[in-house]
């Protein structure tokens, strides 16, 4: 019995050690552009989308911003196209900065769900990296 628990013991530190090595490596540099991002949306009301964006990048980038966001609108099961912001609407990027930081908003229609498919991106001397994320919202 008491070999029993010894093994379980053992075999409990492991897991622990690896996730809380796992845990620290997703802490790290996403790319050698993007060092950390936070993307949400809120309705602040009537219909509105606030998308929150904030971006860090592991140096001063050429460029640094939202490359796109397509919004879709529930249609029954399905997701209906309705609109896009792209990198050259203003306000999407910033040019020779360490980061970017900005609400972009939408007016749509009151109490209805939202999909936001929203791209992120950095640009340097050494190359560009994006990512991308579904954000999903019910407006006020």
């Amino acid at each position: 019995m008491k070999k029993h628990k010894l093994f379980l013991l053992v075999i409990i530190s492991i897991i622990s050690i690896t996730l809380s090595t796992s845990a620290f490596a997703a802490v790290t540099r996403e790319s050698a552009q993007l060092s950390s991002y936070s993307l949400d949306a809120t309705s602040p009301g009537s219909g509105r989308i606030a998308t929150k964006v904030v971006i860090v990048g592991s140096g001063k980038m050429k460029e640094i911003g939202v490359e796109s966001i397509y919004i879709y609108e529930a249609n029954g099961t399905a997701w209906r196209y309705v609109d896009r912001f792209s990198k050259d609407d203003p306000g999407m990027y910033s040019t020779d900065a360490y980061g970017f930081a900005d609400t972009i908003y939408y007016n749509g229609e009151p109490k209805t769900d939202y999909k936001l498919v929203v791209t992120i991106f950095a640009k340097d001397s050494k190359g560009s990296d994006s990512r991308t994320k579904d954000l999903y919202v019910t407006t006020k």
